[in-house]
């Protein structure tokens, strides 16, 4: 059964009542797309077994998060609209917008009640040149089952600039303006951006997004009954690792966790793959080592397998560029790390950074692996890494034991004990 019919049926512990104005282009297990064809507007649903964190006392890390995940993606798009371009094309169209750090695509960031759980809706411009505007918004419902995004797509169909030069006139009419100094000042002062201003250009994308999401967000169209519970502040306790850690700011764990496999994500505005829409994810697992050197060889040892793992997780990619290093751990033992950035096969997703740490432990290893943009500096990376790695304490009297050797069925090939 597909996504929109469970939602519509009241499954996945929410009830979905859509106007009837939208035609269903496809519906599976964990997405759906209509369309509004009277707008030309695309509506996609999608489920992710992610989490997103809406404390307040992370806002401001939230409107980061989403502000350099917007430019990212508004750069991608106009790459690969403009990364064939010819020599000797025009100047303006080889550079986006986003190179005015000043200039931002983020127009709203709100929470959004939909009643007694709480959203969010963001929406962005991916594309603003001539000739293209193109406006994507977002509505996350944060359920018990995993992250509800709601994805609405409106471009131009026309002309850009029509709304911005239409209300320009207006105010220079208004105002009497007539020196150059008095448009330059005005211009200044404009917000043509503003929602009072979108009764006058309904067919503007950004009027357009802006009408979906209130729509999604009026009473009768989504009903929850299955919120996300408020994720835990300070120490997480994970019983199936026998550990307890303190995570870095708005990393909430994921619906699909397994005892002895913690998932954490930092969400952004939107789902997908690490990486891919403002995506971070934190796993944490413990391995046993078996038969392992010791002194210097241990060390080398440790620093091949950080580097293998983060190797991994670049398969199929291009431009791959990968660095390993050792240090001292907590408590003396070995710490090892890896950094890849790489270029993802698939279309459309930005470049990806992947932080691995791998702590000796004696008879067991921790794994933290952390896999999200390379918009992301790697210090960040490294900081939320060795936040966790610090904090990373074993449970007393919990009775669980450190996991066991990894080794494959006698007919196969061994595998090293690292991969997972």
């Amino acid at each position: 059964m597909g996504l929109l019919n469970e939602l519509t049926h009241g499954r996945r512990g929410i009830r979905l009542a859509l106007p009837g104005r939208f035609e269903l282009q496809s519906d599976e297990q964990s997405n759906a797309m209509l369309v509004d064809v009277g707008r030309q507007a695309g509506l996609f649903l999608f489920q992710f077994p992610l989490q997103l964190d809406l404390r307040p006392e992370h806002e401001g890390l939230l409107s980061r998060d989403i502000e350099r995940h917007a430019r990212e993606l508004f750069d991608l798009h106009f790459v690969h609209r403009h990364g064939q371009q010819p020599p000797g094309a025009d100047a303006a169209r080889q550079k986006p917008r986003t190179a005015d750090p000043d200039w931002s695509p983020v127009l709203s960031i709100e929470r959004v009640r939909l009643g007694a759980c709480e959203a969010l809706s963001v929406v962005h411009r991916n594309a603003l040149e001539h000739g293209l505007e193109l406006v994507m918004g977002h509505l996350l419902v944060p359920l018990s089952s995993g992250l509800l995004e709601f994805r609405v797509v409106a471009r131009n169909r026309g002309p850009t600039g029509v709304r911005e030069s239409d209300i320009l006139a207006r105010a220079m009419m208004e105002e009497k303006v007539k020196t150059k100094a008095e448009v330059e000042a005005l211009m200044m002062r404009l917000t043509p951006d503003d929602p009072r201003h979108d009764s006058r250009y309904p067919e503007h994308p950004l009027t357009v997004v802006r009408d979906l999401l209130r729509m999604l967000a009026a009473p009768g169209v989504i009903e929850v009954f299955q919120p996300a519970p408020v994720p835990p502040a300070g120490e997480v306790v994970l019983p199936g690792l026998g550990s307890a850690v303190t995570l870095p700011p708005r990393y909430v764990q994921t619906a699909n966790s397994e005892p002895t496999f913690a998932q954490f994500s930092r969400v952004a505005f939107a789902g997908g793959v690490p990486g891919s829409d403002g995506v971070q994810l934190l796993s944490l697992l413990m391995l046993a080592v078996e038969g392992s050197p010791e002194g210097p060889e241990r060390q080398k040892m440790f620093a091949a397998q950080a580097r293998e793992l983060a190797q991994s997780t670049a398969r199929g990619a291009t431009g791959v560029h990968l660095e390993a290093w050792t240090s001292s751990g907590k408590g003396g033992g070995v710490q090892a790390f890896a950094h890849a950035e790489f270029q993802p096969g698939a279309q459309g997703v930005p470049k990806q950074s992947t932080l691995v740490c791998l702590t000796d432990a004696g008879d067991v290893v921790k794994v933290v692996l952390l896999r999200t943009s390379a918009c992301i500096p790697r210090e960040e990376l490294l900081a939320d890494v060795e936040t966790v790695t610090r904090s990373w304490r074993p449970l007393e009297g919990t009775g669980v034991q450190p996991p066991a050797p990894v080794t494959p069925p006698p007919a196969q090939k061994k595998k090293k004990w690292w991969w997972f």
